[in-house]
């Protein structure tokens, strides 16, 4: 009897002793059984790999078998709290590190934070791997991304629903309301306080590199983490990027010369006297900003300049007449424009960092910018409140 349990007990050691544990595997749901694929780990190393196809740097691939079952062996064992893409790539791919980020919900990876304490074990359909990812038993940290990724999606849908009938005239109004989106999807990483999901945060906000309509977004990030990223090299190298990007409220508004429509010359500082000045930046080729100027600047000027509000044109035009035409038939000649007549190339555009239209700066009487890229109601509403405020202050 002892011999007997004694055997049972050995057996099951040398089970449990040979049964390898795998840091990093899985099974891969596969719509089409003839399909073969290859499954590849792989380090962004630096922010702007994050998310971005062929720069990450590819460490393990793993064959996935006939079941869909995989396994990273990972001889080499990356730093803890790594940030790794979990990638699936048909068997025929040339660039293993290719990630498809054009429809997210057809995405080939999974982003996953590495501990080399934790097996991960994740579940996924081969061709929407980051929609449909789950993982067993995850840890706290890769909870957050799958929590993360879900509600990224929930916020994605609300907004296609929202701006499925865009045109032209309405880009304004989605604009606006995708860069809500990409706020929200931002903050809903910044309580877990930790970093490295907040920077994938952001590129998943913009997913193409493009940081100008959000970087207000970077510099309040940089800020939120200023002495508690505990060493992040992805911090410095996002935080960088600051000096490069568009001026934000608290930032002053660059002194410069100007050429007017009436053939003269003004300094900025000079066209921001009043309480707040808006500085309108269109072209008479922008739908938009067309739009904006009769259905929303005329009437705002028209009830607020006698308040303290006073609004600059500047256009980004290269013919004379046809701008000057423009201010004429939107009856926007009440109030003071300029333009380098230069077309795309602008150096006030150059000195905010902005190539975008429409756009607008709102500034207070020292120069001090207090807010930006406000529109419609949302820019009337700003208006009225901030000189009500200054009447009774």
């Amino acid at each position: 009897m002892y011999f007997k349990n004694y055997l049972l007990l050995l057996f099951g050691f040398i089970v449990t002793g040979c049964a390898k544990q795998y840091p990093i595997s899985g099974k891969l749901m596969c719509t089409d059984e003839n399909s073969k694929y290859r499954m590849y780990l792989i380090d962004p190393q630096e922010f702007d790999a994050v998310l971005s196809s062929y720069l990450g740097k590819v460490i393990d691939s793993a064959h996935v078998e006939s079941g869909g079952r995989f396994y990273f062996n990972l001889n080499t064992l990356p730093k803890e709290d790594a940030l790794l893409f979990v990638a699936v790539q048909p068997w025929d791919e040339k660039f293993p590190n290719k990630l498809n980020t054009d429809d997210l919900k057809e995405a080939n990876f999974l982003p996953v934070i590495f501990n080399n304490k934790e097996n991960i074990y994740i579940t996924a359909n081969a061709d929407s791997v980051l929609h449909s990812a789950s993982m067993k038993n995850p840890s706290a940290k890769n909870r957050a991304v799958l929590d993360f990724v879900k509600e990224y999606f929930n916020l994605l849908d609300k907004f296609d629903n929202f701006t499925s009938n865009v045109d032209e005239h309405s880009l304004i109004e989605k604009e606006s309301n995708e860069f809500q989106l990409k706020k929200q999807i931002v903050e809903s990483t910044l309580y877990q306080q930790d970093f490295t999901l907040t920077a994938l945060a952001i590129r998943f906000a913009a997913p193409n590199g493009d940081y100008e309509r959000i970087a207000e977004i970077i510099k309040n990030t940089c800020t939120t983490f200023q002495g508690n990223a505990n060493g992040n090299p992805m911090y410095n190298q996002l935080c960088s990027k600051s000096k490069n990007l568009p001026l934000v409220p608290g930032d002053t508004f660059p002194v410069m010369q100007l050429p007017m429509l009436d053939g003269g010359e003004k300094s900025t500082s000079e066209l921001w006297n009043n309480d707040l000045t808006l500085f309108d930046f269109w072209a008479t080729w922008c739908a938009p900003c067309r739009k904006e100027n009769t259905t929303t600047l005329v009437p705002l000027w028209t009830k607020e300049n006698q308040n303290g509000f006073q609004i600059v044109g500047y256009a980004l035009d290269s013919s004379e007449n046809g701008w000057k035409n423009a201010i004429k038939k939107d009856g926007v000649d009440k109030w003071p424009h300029a333009s380098h007549l230069q077309g795309d190339e602008s150096p006030l555009f150059d000195a905010l960092h902005i190539i975008t239209i429409p756009s607008n700066y709102l500034v207070n009487k020292e120069g001090i910018i207090v807010a930006k890229n406000l529109h419609g109601e949302t820019l009337r509403r700003f208006v009225t409140e901030y000189l009500n405020k200054k009447d009774k202050g």
